[in-house]
């Protein structure tokens, strides 16, 4: 059963999610995972801070005890062995997703604020595909369901970057979205390497909840292998 978060639902059952408001708690955090943030903005120090500690609620539950979560070079979370996981953040919500790695290798997960796509930024964000099938909705709806598709192709991007180290513009993947059932089929246009199959083709659901815009993304073991 999926906790009880914005979060939760939008995943398989065997995820784990945690949710917090930002806050700076600096007395929760290790030293370790405090120095990541000691000379930033409140408001950067405040999301750190949720994160890592709704991270830890999660990994104590999957056998992980005193961890600190840290970022690597590249600013993705560095996750113990055997343990796949996303975050994400924006202005008032934070959220963690964890699960032991096994049938699931990759989860993704993006929340944005749920206001409208600014129009000029489309053609950077959808394929030629995606602009001609937002253009086959109701105007009115259009920069609601192009933010929609940001969200989505962020929490696909997260999902296969650990698998892949691969960083995939926002064109090179091709969104498929069905407003009926609220899932969505991203599929990777960029060639990701030998460990992962041509055209990677990755699940997830979206939702609307409490002025947020929510995207979940995940990879079972037998999507990723070379055909």
């Amino acid at each position: 059963m999926a906790d009880d978060t914005l979060v939760g639902s939008l995943f398989p059952d065997e995820v784990l999610s945690a949710e917090a408001i930002p806050e700076v708690r600096r007395a929760d955090l290790y030293d370790e995972e405090w120095n990541c943030v000691a000379r930033a903005v409140p408001k950067r120090q405040a999301e750190f801070c949720a994160v890592r500690i709704c991270a830890r609620r999660l990994l104590a539950r999957l056998g992980f005890f005193d961890y600190p979560l840290l970022p690597n070079k590249d600013r993705s979370p560095r996750w113990p062995e055997g343990i796949i996981g996303s975050i994400s953040h924006t202005n008032g919500y934070c959220a963690v997703v964890a699960a032991k790695a096994g049938a699931l290798v990759g989860l993704g997960l993006d929340v944005e604020q749920d206001s409208p796509l600014k129009p000029e930024l489309i053609r950077l964000i959808c394929t030629e595909r995606e602009r001609n099938w937002l253009d086959n909705q109701p105007e009115s709806d259009r920069c609601r369901l192009a933010k929609l598709i940001f969200c989505a192709k962020e929490s696909a991007y997260k999902c296969q970057y650990p698998l892949s180290k691969a960083f995939v513009d926002f064109k090179q993947a091709e969104l498929y979205l069905d407003l009926e059932t609220r899932k969505f089929r991203a599929i990777i246009l960029k060639d990701l390497g030998e460990r992962l199959s041509p055209c990677l083709s990755i699940s997830g659901r979206y939702d609307w909840r409490r002025s947020l815009v929510i995207a979940s993304a995940f990879l079972r073991k037998e999507e990723i292998a070379k055909s």
